[in-house]
């Protein structure tokens, strides 16, 4: 009864956040977009990367709640380890010469596809052990930082990261919040289901989206 509670009190939490969120962008006209704005507006607006927010969350919402907190601090310093050496990332991507597979204006995005993907995977074969889901999460953090420092480079600071990098953050843990709370209150049989099925179609949209990438 405890735990129901709890859960309870959480979704209403996350509830109240989202919806103070979403009317913010709603009721802002688009030019007074502030930088932290932006970032919410990023992740709101961005049906591919909601797709994997969805898959990352039916692949927490089993955890207990105790584990939450430890999840949210694999996935902060992953991020802003990858803001940090951005840079880094960047030279060897540009000495690898992955951007030209893609082209480097479709990157962003391509390694969004990759992201869904390998989420879609994780979610056909389920692997709930707490060892898979800090891999997918280091993995879900890397993906995350890059796609936003690729639509906002800038030289780290504390001030460049509480600025449009803070609003992404921000937006997304809410929302992940909001989903894994949620599925708390339903079938788990149905939920088993469900994510076979958002699982496929992650797999099937992001690999023709590649091809499409590749082609065009």
């Amino acid at each position: 009864m405890l735990k129901k509670n709890i859960n309870l009190f959480m979704l209403t939490i996350f509830i109240f956040l989202v919806s103070i969120a979403i009317f913010k962008i709603l009721f802002t006209p688009a030019k007074d977009y502030g930088l932290f704005l932006s970032g919410i507006h990023n992740i709101i607006s961005n049906y591919i990367y909601l797709l994997s927010v969805l898959g990352i969350s039916l692949l927490l919402y089993e955890l207990e709640n105790k584990y939450y907190l430890l999840i949210f601090h694999i996935f902060l310093l992953v991020f802003i380890g990858t803001q940090i050496s951005f840079n880094i990332i960047l030279d060897f991507i540009f000495y690898s010469k992955l951007d030209l597979i893609f082209g480097f204006d479709k990157f962003p995005l391509t390694i969004l596809y990759l992201l869904n993907i390998f989420i879609g995977l994780f979610l056909w074969f389920s692997p709930f052990k707490n060892v898979f889901i800090y891999i997918i999460t280091i993995i879900f953090s890397l993906v995350t930082s890059l796609h936003i420092g690729l639509n906002d480079i800038e030289f780290f600071t504390l001030k460049s990261f509480i600025n449009y990098p803070g609003g992404n953050v921000f937006v997304l843990i809410i929302l992940i919040g909001l989903f894994i709370y949620i599925f708390k209150f339903l079938n788990k049989r149905y939920l088993n289901i469900g994510s076979k099925i958002l699982g496929s179609w992650m797999i099937v949209i992001s690999l023709i989206s590649c091809i499409f990438s590749v082609s065009y």
